[in-house]
């Protein structure tokens, strides 16, 4: 399994506490693991039977430009809902960003810090993180990980959605998203419940 795989099913686990087994897997355009060079995004939907629940994660697939102690950073997306079929809007979309730093000098963020999201003068957000995580290091590890997330209302992030860019910053990271803007508009989309009609 690929450092950035395991990376980011770890994330998924301890973050949102999924039970086990997750019993059916839908995948979408780009799932495969982070160091796939063909696609620019992954989206996976995975329903858990025993707490009839659902949640769809999208991730890029590529990081942010090394910062810091030549850390590197990684964006995913996700909400969830009960049951099987969205009823509703989701209340919120949570984003992570999680970072991986090599050797064992330091760490990438130490603590929470706020979400910067620009789009040129249009739009201007600060987002205070909801969550922080320091992944256990070990002897032989060859670096170090965090984990931040933060709970993006759903009006908000319909308006980043539309944006023709963005620019992510939490601490010295930098996060640009342009030609990748599809990824946002397509979690947007199926954010949108259908009427039974349409299914």
């Amino acid at each position: 399994m690929s450092h950035h795989l395991a990376r980011s099913v770890g994330a998924a686990a301890s973050i949102l506490q999924l039970s086990v087994p997750m019993i059916s897997l839908t995948a979408a355009q780009g799932f495969g693991p982070r160091s796939a060079v063909a696609s620019t995004y992954r989206i996976a939907v995975v329903h858990d039977r025993l707490t009839d629940s659902t949640r769809l994660s999208a991730s890029f697939t590529a990081s942010s430009q090394p910062f810091g102690l030549d850390s590197r950073a990684w964006l995913d997306l996700s909400f969830s809902f009960a049951g099987v079929r969205l009823m509703a809007v989701p209340a919120f979309v949570v984003l992570t960003i999680e970072s991986w730093t090599p050797g064992r000098g330091g760490w990438a963020f130490a603590h929470p810090q706020s979400l910067h999201i620009q789009s040129g003068d249009s739009i201007r957000l600060d987002v205070p993180a909801t969550g922080y995580m320091k992944r256990r290091v070990h002897l032989l590890d060859s670096g170090r990980q965090e984990v931040l997330w933060f709970d993006i209302p759903s009006t908000d992030f319909t308006r980043l959605a539309g944006a023709p860019e963005l620019i992510f910053r939490v601490g010295n990271a930098r996060i640009r998203v342009r030609q990748r803007m599809e990824m946002l508009r397509e979690v947007l989309r199926r954010m949108t419940p259908l009427e039974r009609g349409r299914q």
